[in-house]
């Protein structure tokens, strides 16, 4: 059980290493990448590119926060592709697997992303 307070916030530039700290996790790269820890370089990719995302699909990329110490539990990411699709993304460190996060980091993506006028007007699944 959690112990403390978690939000979901937008991902900024200096959450950059703690971004990274938890794609390096080895239960979480083998789902980013091909069983290898990612170069920091990825995460400034991931930043900018929900920056880009958010003023031209209304997508981004958000942090799972922990209240007490401003530890990332997780990323939650709508990305755009050419064909101004958004494709739902989330990773969650394995200390908070099974306890409804994923779901509700999600929700509330999806959520906002629909009832902020951000161009998102339907959701679908492939």
């Amino acid at each position: 059980m959690i112990d403390t307070n978690m939000y979901l916030r937008s991902a900024t530039p200096p959450d950059e290493g703690k971004i990274h700290q938890l794609f390096c996790v080895p239960e979480v790269f083998e789902y980013l990448t091909d069983g290898e820890p990612p170069p920091p370089s990825i995460t400034s990719v991931w930043i900018d590119g929900a920056a880009a995302d958010r003023a031209k699909y209304g997508g981004g990329l958000w942090v799972l926060v922990d209240d007490a110490d401003q530890s990332v539990g997780g990323v939650v990411r709508l990305a755009g592709d050419d064909n101004g699709e958004l494709e739902l993304i989330y990773l969650l460190h394995p200390s908070l697997w099974g306890l409804g996060l994923a779901t509700r980091m999600a929700h509330t993506v999806m959520t906002r992303g629909l009832c902020s006028g951000g161009g998102i007007d339907h959701l679908g699944r492939r």
